[in-house]
């Protein structure tokens, strides 16, 4: 596929400015989804096809189109600027770990998270900065708390990517960019003098879900030595603009055993990977469901998460039935990565190959204890 062409189009107004962004997306779209999916997800690589040895990665073969790292500097080619194409092949097949290595004249992937850029057709606003050069804003997700600011460049008569950015929609600016005081633990003579110091909220994530928003909410808020960030309560909250919350449930109920020495730590680089949400559907009817996955250092990619259901007027942890996964019949704990796909009334853990399948005909409620979704190894 070539990049697609628009130079005999030649649009000024706001409106045409639009269109002409939306046209060169969508006509650059396949392309991209097919970065993301070789990239990103790690599609088309076959991890049970034999790994070979690298700087002690274990590396896979590449099945899909891409046999080489000369096809995946094509594909990057294609889609983005001479400049941006090349600094990501840089960042994916270059350094001592590469994403991809090539082994005599195959395509190799390691099995490891690589982040792609995301967004949703048709844009929602977009502006000519000069005669080669758009700036397009859109989606970055769908219930998602960020902008994605494109910039597109015309370079030999073809428009491609220069830079795909995301921004804090205006919702989110005043709940996230709220500082955190540093108050080092020996500062003080007890915790509660440190939560008298401390800021007494603080807003650290904010998923859509559905029509409202969920929040991961903490109080008496501190750094320490400018290191990790400590709160003393730790909650998800149900709000409508991060502000005034009418159902909020405390992380205690459902993690008894996280605290250390009476506080919550949260990891810095790992904000925004703690709540994940998502619209299910089954015969029609949608069914929002919370993802509060907890971390305990800076390194672990699958951790103790807790999947929650979203009613009119309260925020239910479901059960899980994990005997087909190698677990018990009755477990509130699942394991996952940060890479969950929805899909009907499924999420799939990319990572793990676990799918939950989720029984919206059992009881929900506070009082129930029904197993609200099985737990199994996927089979795709």
């Amino acid at each position: 596929m070539i990049s697609y062409d628009t130079s005999s189009l030649n649009y000024e107004n706001e409106p045409d400015v639009k269109a002409l962004a939306d046209e060169i997306l969508n006509g650059l779209s396949e392309d991209i989804s097919a970065i993301n999916d070789l990239i990103f997800y790690g599609e088309s690589v076959n991890y049970d096809g034999g790994s070979v040895e690298a700087n002690g990665v274990a590396y896979y073969p590449v099945t899909g189109e891409s046999k080489s790292i000369s096809d995946i500097a094509e594909l990057l080619n294609r889609v983005y600027s001479y400049d941006r194409a090349n600094e990501l092949l840089s960042i994916y097949t270059e350094g001592e770990q590469p994403i991809f290595i090539e082994v005599v004249d195959a395509l190799y992937r390691q099995d490891a998270y690589s982040s792609g850029e995301y967004f949703l057709l048709p844009i929602n606003h977009a502006e000519k900065i000069s005669d080669d050069l758009i700036e397009a804003r859109a989606e970055r997700g769908i219930q998602d708390e960020y902008s994605a600011v494109i910039s597109i460049v015309k370079e030999n008569e073809k428009w491609k990517i220069n830079s795909v950015e995301y921004k804090l929609k205006p919702l989110f600016e005043n709940a996230y960019n709220m500082a955190v005081p540093d108050i080092p633990a020996d500062e003080a003579s007890s915790i509660t003098e440190l939560n008298q110091k401390g800021l007494p909220q603080k807003i650290f994530e904010a998923k859509f879900v559905g029509d409202r928003t969920a929040c991961l909410i903490g109080r008496q808020v501190r750094s320490d030595n400018n290191d990790d960030i400590y709160a003393n309560q730790l909650s998800v909250g149900i709000s409508s603009d991060c502000e005034n919350f009418f159902i909020e449930r405390s992380v205690e109920t459902v993690f008894d055993d996280l605290q250390e020495s009476g506080y919550y730590r949260i990891f810095k680089n790992r904000i925004n990977e703690y709540l994940r949400t998502f619209d299910l559907d089954k015969d029609g009817k949608t069914y929002q469901i919370i993802a509060l996955r907890y971390y305990t250092d800076t390194e672990e990619e699958t951790v103790s998460t807790v999947f929650f259901a979203l009613t009119d007027n309260d925020l239910i942890e479901l059960a899980g039935d994990f005997s087909e996964a190698g677990g018990s019949s009755y477990e509130i704990h699942a394991q996952t990565s940060s890479n969950l796909i929805p899909d009907g009334n499924t999420i799939l853990d990319l990572s793990t190959g676990t799918l939950y399948t989720f029984d919206f005909d059992a009881s929900i409620s506070s009082a129930s204890e029904d197993v609200q979704y099985t737990a199994a190894i996927s089979t795709e």
